[in-house]
């Protein structure tokens, strides 16, 4: 194979909502839109949490077909690549507690037997907000300058009441000479 199994689920799980490995568990994705965080002032971007269900163990053939469409190869001999790394996978998350998962995330199995997913951050798996970034903005003070422009404007105001008064009273003067 030209690729892992893991790079093939991973491009799938730019595409679709939900990666099924045979005989393992299965990827499901949730949206989540852009966010503001106005303590910090950073924007985060749109992207997909991921989730991993150990229940989603039936073929839906979405993970064999992609693989035997991209390698062309039969879907039967996909499908025995994906059931080797479903089994290896599975012996080394009973065997060391953990598995890694190129660029998806880490899986590690409790105490209780149950399966734990913490997701890889350093890939955004949401189309509408891939390739961008975090961006940091520091707040905008704009305070200060407004009060100055506020007295100048004031006293501005004055000083022309000032003018026209003297004028009226100087005129008052002359006239009656």
């Amino acid at each position: 194979m030209n690729k892992t199994v893991e790079e093939y689920i991973s491009e799938l799980l730019f595409l679709h909502d939900c990666v099924i490995i045979p005989k393992f568990g299965g990827f499901v994705t949730r949206k989540k839109s852009a966010k503001l965080n106005s303590t910090t002032g950073t924007l985060l971007p749109p992207s997909k949490h991921i989730l991993f269900n150990s229940k989603l163990t039936n073929n839906d053939g979405l993970l064999i077909s992609h693989i035997a469409n991209q390698e062309d190869i039969s879907q039967e001999s996909a499908r025995k690549n994906v059931d080797i790394f479903s089994k290896k996978s599975s012996e080394k998350l009973t065997n060391s507690k953990a598995l890694r998962i190129a660029d998806i995330g880490l899986l590690t199995l409790g105490e209780e037997g149950n399966i734990i997913f913490s997701q890889d951050e350093k890939i955004n798996y949401s189309l509408d907000g891939f390739g961008l970034a975090a961006t940091t903005q520091r707040p905008i003070k704009r305070e200060e300058k407004l009060e100055q422009k506020i007295t100048s404007t004031i006293a501005a105001v004055k000083s022309t009441r000032t003018n026209t008064r003297l004028l009226l009273r100087a005129a008052a003067v002359i006239i009656p000479l």
